[in-house]
């Protein structure tokens, strides 16, 4: 039973202060609108295994937009790893965060849990799902899309944990290159549903035009090659540095075909294909709130692993 009147009146008073106040809690103040000259898209680009002397020991050969960022561009000298394991997951996480792996938590590729004794991957979860759950920091998405709640944020690279780990928990993609048919897939956290976008351009099967054909490695001197260090070795009677054949005699384009992709100039080309896709499905950069797009590419790393970092190839 409720008492008096005049406490009656309290009540409903201090009901109604109430739920005002919790309207009020949950409403959000007006987002301010960037800064002027804020950039509306950001790309942040990672090239797996591209030693920072690279960009001087091989100068000679770059063109287009390497050429135009280093021309017209700003290069840090003095920034480096701080870490002692350069692995492709460390130093993606290291790079996004602009934490140490002491602190992010991704040390390696690969570690063994100390309580569970268990293997564990850097980009995956417990259930073995591509996950991020093993990065203990915001990234520079995750800030963004804090600051700005309208910012978009797209990773994107031929390895799932370069893509996961730019990418972040705030992403509103994530996606990386499968090796069984050689298609983009996005990671189960950063969507429930793929955008039909994707299958749009997965239909599109752009890697099969390789297929039967060869690669033929940069048409440069024996002594231009010789002035920057890359090794042609001897291989006796048989011609050096042979066009690089996918597909070999399988009939049509399968695992192997698009597992040899991946350790050849092809994988970037459909990572930059593929961003552009992103770019115009999404309008990212369209409007005032700045957007981010990290790129991971990953054919540098592939090829450095499979035939040397001072290789023919590797140009």
């Amino acid at each position: 039973m409720w008492g008096s009147l005049r406490d009656r009146r309290r009540a409903r008073r201090l009901l109604a202060a109430g739920v005002m106040a919790c309207a009020l809690a949950s409403c959000r103040a007006p987002q301010a609108p960037p800064p002027e000259g804020t950039p509306r898209l950001v790309v942040l680009i990672v090239v797996d295994q591209m030693r920072a002397d690279f960009l001087d020991r091989f100068d000679r050969f770059w063109t287009g937009g390497l050429r135009y960022l280093l021309d017209e561009g700003v290069r840090f000298t003095a920034a480096h790893h701080d870490h002692a394991i350069t692995a492709t997951a460390p130093g993606h996480a290291t790079l996004a965060t602009g934490c140490h792996p002491s602190r992010h938590g991704v040390f390696s590729n690969y570690w063994i849990d100390r309580e569970s004794g268990e293997v564990v991957y850097s980009a995956g979860d417990d259930a073995g799902e591509v996950s991020v759950e093993r990065l203990e920091c915001a990234t520079l998405g995750d800030w963004l899309a804090e600051r700005y709640p309208g910012a978009r944020v797209f990773s994107l690279s031929g390895k799932d944990r370069s893509a996961v780990l730019m990418g972040g928990r705030a992403a509103d993609g994530v996606f990386f290159y499968d090796a069984e048919d050689g298609s983009w897939e996005s990671a189960g956290y950063s969507y429930r549903k793929e955008p039909e976008w994707v299958a749009r351009f997965n239909d599109q099967r752009l890697l099969d035009r390789h297929f039967g054909t060869a690669w033929e490695l940069l048409p440069a001197a024996p002594e231009e090659l010789e002035a920057v260090g890359i090794v042609s070795y001897d291989l006796g009677p048989l011609e050096p540095d042979p066009p690089i054949a996918f597909g070999g005699l399988s009939p049509a384009p399968g695992l192997s075909f698009y597992e040899e992709i991946f350790a050849s100039p092809w994988l970037d080309e459909h990572l930059a294909r593929f961003a552009e896709h992103v770019i115009g499905a999404e309008a990212l950069g369209g409007d005032e709130v700045p957007d981010l797009l990290a790129l991971g590419f990953s054919a540098t790393d592939a090829v450095g692993h499979a035939y040397g970092p001072d290789s023919p190839q590797l140009l």
